[in-house]
Parts: structure tokens; C-alpha cells; sequence
């Protein structure tokens, strides 16, 4: 009967080894590879002894992208393993740096009436550590309801939860979005001034409709500043794509969209246009037009 000790060996072996394993692809034909250090089954159990219990598994410990070897295998639970994942969160705070999970039930954060979720919210809002981990969670409340005023029935307004939504991806590097702001070379910014939501809003006024969302218009490579959002519909930002090809004509610049909506037809009958056509008579000739006929006025 094999032991649990030699399936977890043989299991390791096989994850880093075995093309046909359902995770070699995470293990041994990730780059670099996961490989085994250990020569041969003695040897390894003489560095990981005997497994404590059912509930322990193998763990590369504490370098979680490195190799099963000695000094980095090691039995451990689920919960002890749940906390040395490459996805998990770090805070950094008087230079001791701990997982958010940590943080969570470290006496101090647990007298401040901070739970992992308080933690977590306040990181998606672009909090510093430093601000995440002392304020008081009373003083979330005050701020919410008395500092900046947006909120309606006990609800944050859509301009409050827009503004931390623009400081986040750009300030918080564990937000998903932070690598195409924040992270980006050269980076995007919010304006300093707008560190204050009540500035933010004097600039940007309310949004007009639930179908509006804040757009970095007209330089959409630039930074949330006064004078490059506004608060534009879906069919509008598409046309604020960076992507876009666009067309001028006696120097009025527009995307293909418009001059289909200009020219009154459909996308394929302008793709036809542009395949037989000079660009001009493309994309200026009204549906129904006679070839060679008037044009429109481009300035209309």
C-alpha cells in the first residue's frame, strides 16, 4: 500500500514531468519550469518527514514560484497555503509588510473596527496603506455622509463612486485596471486638485444620465484633468478610441462612424463606397445621391 507521503511525491513529480497532467502547463512546462530538486523519494521525505495529517498538502514554501527542493517544501493546510498564493494582496505600514488577510487579525486593525472586507474596499477606492490600515471605520461613515455629502438614502451617488473608480486605477497597484493608468509608461494621473471630490464634481458637474460614464476627452491618452473628461454615452467614447481610424477632409476630422451617420447609410454600404470610390464622394455623398451630385457640407 503506498503511503500518503509517496503520492504526494509521485503527484509532484508528475504535475512538473508528465506532458499529459492536467497542471503541467502551471508546473513543468511553465518559464521557467517547476522541476523536482529531489534525486529520489528518501531524499525527499528526509526533508518534509512524515505528513502531520489528512489536511496537509505539499506547499512550495516560501518562494511560491520556485522549485520543490529542499528549504522550499514543506506540509501545510489549505488556510496556510491560501496565504502564500502570487495573486494575494500586500500592505506595506511603518515598514513591516504583511498580507491583507494578516493585517485583518492583527490586534491594532481588529481595535479599529477594520474587518478583510473594510481592507479590500478601502484598497479597490485607492486608499494609501497608510490611511487604510488608522482610520477608524466611524470615520469612513463621517466621510461618506457628512465630508463630500454624495449620498442619497444611505447610497454613495454614481459621481462619488465614478471618482474613486478613476483615483483607483490609477493610484492602487493591485487594482486590475492599474497597468493601463497608474502602471502605464508614461502613466495617468488625476489631477491633484481632485484629491477632493468636491472639486472633482465642481469641474465635471452631475453626470446627465445613467446611460453616462467619465471620458478622457479630447486627448484619450491623457490624464484625468480639468479640461480632458466629460461625461459622454457608449456611442460617443467609441468614437474617442484610441484605435479609431480617422478621415479629414478640407480639414475637418472625423471617425468612419460619423460620416456613415453624416452620409445617412450602413457600414457595409460605406465599406462598398470606400472599395470603388475617391475617399471624397465616399464619404460625403448623401444616401440616394447621385454620384457627382452636390456635396454635403462638411461644416454642417
Amino acid at each position: 500500500m503506498r503511503t500518503p507521503e509517496y503520492v504526494s511525491w509521485q503527484c509532484m513529480r508528475d504535475r512538473c514531468y508528465n506532458p499529459n497532467n492536467q497542471d503541467y502547463m502551471t508546473y513543468g512546462g511553465a518559464n521557467p519550469p517547476i522541476i523536482v530538486e529531489f534525486a529520489t523519494f528518501q531524499e525527499f521525505l528526509a526533508e518534509v518527514g512524515p505528513r502531520p495529517g489528512p489536511e496537509y498538502t505539499i506547499d512550495r514554501y516560501p518562494d511560491k514560484t520556485g522549485n520543490y527542493g529542499p528549504g522550499n517544501t514543506r506540509w501545510a493546510t489549505w488556510s496556510q497555503q491560501s496565504r502564500n498564493l502570487k495573486s494575494n494582496l500586500y500592505l506595506t505600514l511603518n515598514n513591516v509588510t504583511k498580507l491583507v488577510i494578516e493585517w485583518s487579525e492583527d490586534p491594532n486593525i481588529i481595535a479599529l473596527g477594520l474587518k478583510i472586507t473594510t481592507i479590500e474596499d478601502r484598497l479597490k477606492r485607492g486608499w494609501s496603506a497608510e490611511r487604510i490600515l488608522t482610520e477608524p471605520i466611524h470615520c469612513n461613515r463621517v466621510r461618506k455622509t457628512i465630508k463630500h455629502g454624495a449620498s442619497v438614502n444611505g447610497k454613495t451617488t454614481a459621481e462619488y463612486r465614478t471618482w474613486t473608480k478613476i483615483r483607483n486605477r490609477c493610484n492602487n497597484p493591485n487594482s486590475p485596471s492599474y497597468i493601463k493608468y497608474g502602471g502605464a509608461s508614461p502613466p495617468i494621473i488625476v489631477a491633484p486638485e481632485w484629491d477632493s471630490f468636491e472639486q472633482f464634481l465642481r469641474d465635471v458637474g452631475p453626470r446627465p444620465s445613467r446611460f453616462h460614464s467619465l471620458d478622457r476627452y479630447p486627448n484619450q491618452s491623457g490624464n484625468y484633468e480639468p479640461g480632458n473628461v466629460r461625461w459622454s454615452t457608449a456611442t460617443e467614447q467609441n468614437r474617442n478610441l484610441k484605435s479609431n481610424r480617422l478621415y479629414e477632409i478640407d480639414g475637418v476630422v472625423r471617425t468612419l462612424a460619423e460620416y456613415i451617420e453624416l452620409c445617412g447609410i450602413t457600414r457595409a454600404a460605406m465599406r462598398r463606397r470606400l472599395a470603388k470610390w475617391d475617399l471624397r464622394e465616399a464619404l460625403t455623398t448623401p444616401n440616394g445621391a447621385i454620384r457627382k451630385s452636390k456635396l454635403i457640407s462638411l461644416n454642417q
